[in-house]
């Protein structure tokens, strides 16, 4: 029996009865049958008929057309209208009931039934329809951090929203409302660098009806920016506009927690990539998980084993690396077995590398899910050990050895500081004591047995310098200034010397001074040297003057004051070298020794201040060895300038002595004194002398003249030389004899040349091309050579092209 109960709502009694004994023969069941829609919609209410079958022209006040509008709205049940005829307006009405369907009079059964099935199966689908959005909205409204959104693009461009969950609110704190009352508003939210990116998606979606998938930046109503994630499929409607079915969830905290990833990923990265040890991660099944670059380069491995990614096969390759394969194989199974246990092992390759190996479980949740390796080159390590092992036999030996020279050493400083008359001091300012060597005792004459006290040091001072001296203590006490000073001290009988003291502030950890270190050396020798020198030079200077011989006095206090700055240089560095003390430091290594001795080697070889001594003992027996050296190479310069102050005065006497007179003399001689002169010049400026000489007879001429003469063109040469700037200098001095019967003297320089425009005035009185020049030197010369009956002409090939200087003499008066 069919189910389907129709109430009829007819206010024509014999259409109704009618209609009624159709629908029982199409199977229908007659719910109820009224007039008056007023009494439809109160037997709607009672019976919940399936349909209605209502006249849209009822009497009273309530027509077909409200009363179906009534039952809708309050039973939510189909209504068929039954109609006499179609009109437009009537049907427009009926439209606005929202009615299921129209029966036209006459009725027919089949266009009857037809209406019938079809409202029900229409009404059926309209509630499913409702139950269906109905969930919908529940499920967007619940979404979690997210909406859910159906929006149409029509043809025209413009955007409609069919609908959006509440959650969009949480999203942006924007209200659903406002977004279908505003479509474009969420558009105008999108961060503007994304909308590009936003808008070609939407646009590839519509036009190749894909899925729209994208991940952008919005801004909230606050103005906070958060990442979104929006996902619809597209479809075509009838009138070719487009809709979209999707969700938008909120994705900012995903986002965060990805950036926070790579962060981590990109940190964890730099620590494996940074560190020296090779690392090796493998989870349980085999497989490598990570590695980084120091294990590849340890292990020489190729990038196709590592792409595979394969435990086995890299260890299979490395094994023909190592010197005892089998074992390194066995631990390996064993550490694969036992999951859980941690090791350590010695590596040893074939190549000589030391490797160690360390191993761990990796711990996740309280479980080992694998197992990271880390391989650490120890053989430089390994090497130093070795290397200090064998130098722990013959250590105390060394020390021993270089104990002894240190002695010996001390022993030579001793008797240099004699030699050099120098001492050294140290005023503790504390306890006012003051301690020197033997050699300043010596100096000051102070009793070797006594301590001495600076109350005793001052009063040995010379009253005229007291108070300079004492100055100068009292600066380097308060400022920490170093000081350099030269004054007298008065000995116990009376007698006086000359002193040249230099003294350096000792500072403490807080900045403090707490002592005066320095030297004191006799200069009372050199002092008297000075003033005779002194003495000697202005006689000198009055017979060259005397004598026309200027040039050449000039030259030899040139020389005089090279080789006293030279002596001075000497005595600077013997100061120097006395004034750091090196007993201690070998006394504190001993008694450091002497501590360990019960265990040496084990001292020598893991303590980081026992790895050092063989380093340190090396370092001192070379220190005073070179020491030692230099000490002894300056003595020898201070004897040797003392020597060369005698032959520069002698040979200067021997010259003044025999001014104005013509001698038979040796050219190569007259050349070779020229160049003794000029010693200390050309050693200065590393000049090279290249000597090319013919064998010439002696000739009668006078020797003071041609000396000036060849002094002055040997110092033009040297600055001619240094004005160049060359490394390589060098000067060629020849002697050949000339058809006339004279001879000549060539100087010959590899300098700065001559230009072809001075060389007609170069002999010009006043003419020179230096700052510092006179212009009267090779004028001098000129006329010089002329009044001896010879001559003095130069060539050069230009600026920079060298210069060669010609003296031509004769064989006897002219």
């Amino acid at each position: 029996m069919n189910p389907t109960s129709i109430l009829i709502v007819e206010d024509d009694a014999i259409v109704a009865a009618d209609l009624a004994g159709k629908l029982k023969g199409l199977g229908y069941c007659i719910a109820g049958s009224t007039a008056t829609g007023e009494d439809a919609v109160v037997l709607a209410r009672e019976l919940r008929p399936s349909l209605l079958l209502m006249d849209i022209q009822l009497a009273g006040a309530m027509d077909g057309v409200a009363a179906a509008a009534a039952v809708r709205h309050e039973c939510d049940l189909p209504v068929v209208f039954l109609a006499a005829h179609s009109e437009r307006p009537t049907l427009q009405r009926a439209e606005v009931a929202e009615a299921f369907g129209y029966v036209l009079r006459p009725f027919r059964d089949r266009e009857l039934q037809a209406q019938i099935e079809m409202a029900l199966h229409k009404h059926a689908a309209d509630r499913r329809l409702r139950e269906s959005e109905a969930r919908l909205r529940t499920l967007g409204d619940n979404f979690p951090g997210g909406a859910i959104y159906q929006h149409v693009r029509q043809l025209d461009g413009q955007l409609k929203y069919g609908y959006v969950s509440a959650g969009i609110e949480k999203i942006l704190g924007i209200s659903a409302e406002r977004v279908m009352a505003d479509p474009e508003v969420l558009m105008q939210l999108i961060v503007e660098e994304d909308r590009p990116r936003v808008a070609a998606a939407k646009l590839q979606s519509a036009k190749e009806m894909v899925l729209f998938d994208c991940e952008f930046r919005q801004r909230t109503v606050s103005g906070a920016v958060k990442w979104v994630h929006a996902r619809s499929m597209p479809r075509r409607l009838e009138d070719g506009s487009t809709l979209w079915d999707g969700v938008v969830a909120d994705i900012t905290e995903r986002k965060q927690a990805e950036e926070a990833l790579k962060q981590s990923v990109s940190l964890l990265r730099a620590t494996l990539e940074s560190t020296t040890d090779g690392l090796l991660m493998v989870d349980r099944s085999g497989k490598i998980t990570d590695f980084n670059q120091r294990f590849t380069e340890l292990w020489h491995l190729p990038a196709d084993v590592l792409a595979e990614r394969d435990d086995q096969k890299a260890i299979e390759f490395v094994l023909s690396q190592l010197q005892d394969p089998e074992q390194f194989s066995a631990g390996v199974r064993r550490l694969y077995a036992e999951s859980e246990i941690s090791s350590f092992d010695v590596l040893r390759f074939k190549d000589g590398r030391v490797v160690e190996r360390y191993s761990q479980p990796q711990w996740l949740n309280g479980k080992a899910v694998g197992r990271v390796w880390s391989f650490r080159d120890v053989t430089e390590r390994k090497q130093n050990e070795e290397m200090l092992l064998r130098f722990q036999i013959s250590l105390e030996q060394l020390v021993r050895k270089r104990t002894q020279l240190l002695r010996q050493s001390e022993a030579h400083l001793k008797e240099a500081q004699e030699i050099a008359h120098l001492g050294n001091f140290e005023i503790d300012l504390k306890t006012q004591r003051v301690r020197g060597s033997d050699e300043l005792y010596r100096i000051f004459g102070f009793e070797a047995d006594k301590p001495v006290t600076l109350d005793i040091y001052q009063h040995s001072l010379d009253p005229a310098d007291f108070d300079s001296v004492m100055a100068a203590v009292e600066r380097a006490a308060q400022a920490g200034e170093p000081y350099r000073i030269e004054h007298s001290i008065r000995l116990a009988d009376g007698s006086r010397k000359e002193v040249f003291c230099i003294g350096h502030p000792v500072v403490d950890s807080e900045g403090q001074t707490r002592a005066i270190f320095g030297t004191v050396q006799d200069i009372t020798e050199h002092k008297q040297a000075e003033r005779a020198l002194a003495e000697l030079n202005r006689k000198l200077v009055d017979a060259s003057r005397q004598a026309g011989m200027a040039e050449v006095a000039t030259s030899v206090l040139h020389n005089v004051g090279n080789v006293l700055t030279s002596v001075n240089i000497s005595t600077s560095l013997l100061l120097e070298q006395v004034r750091r003390p090196k007993h201690e430091s070998v006394t504190d290594l001993a008694r450091l020794i002497a501590e360990h001795r019960s265990h040496l080697g084990e001292f020598l070889v893991n303590d980081p201040c026992g790895r050092l001594v063989p380093e340190i003992l090396i370092a001192l027996s070379d220190y005073l060895d070179t020491e030692q050296a230099e000490q002894l190479r300056e003595l020898e310069t201070l004897h040797q300038g003392i020597g060369h102050l005698k032959q520069i005065v002698a040979m200067q006497q021997s010259y003044a002595s025999h001014s104005g007179i013509l001698e038979i003399v040796s050219v190569e001689g007259l050349v070779e004194d020229a160049l003794r002169l000029e010693s200390s010049e050309l050693k200065d400026q590393n000049v090279r002398i290249q000597r090319v000489f013919e064998p010439v007879p002696p000739i009668a001429i006078d020797r003071n003249k041609v000396l000036q003469i060849l002094v002055n063109l040997l110092r033009n040469a040297v600055q001619a030389l240094a004005a160049r700037g060359d490394e390589e200098r060098h000067i060629v001095l020849g002697i050949a004899p000339c058809a006339e019967g004279g001879v000549f003297i060539h100087v010959q320089d590899s300098g700065e040349g001559v230009a072809p425009e001075e060389l007609a005035k170069i002999f010009a009185f006043g003419y020179t091309t230096r700052s510092d020049g006179h212009g009267f030197g090779l004028h001098h010369g000129a006329n010089a050579a002329k009044e001896m009956g010879g001559k003095l002409s130069v060539r050069s090939d230009g600026a920079g092209q060298g210069a060669v200087f010609t003296l031509q003499l004769p064989r006897g008066p002219a």
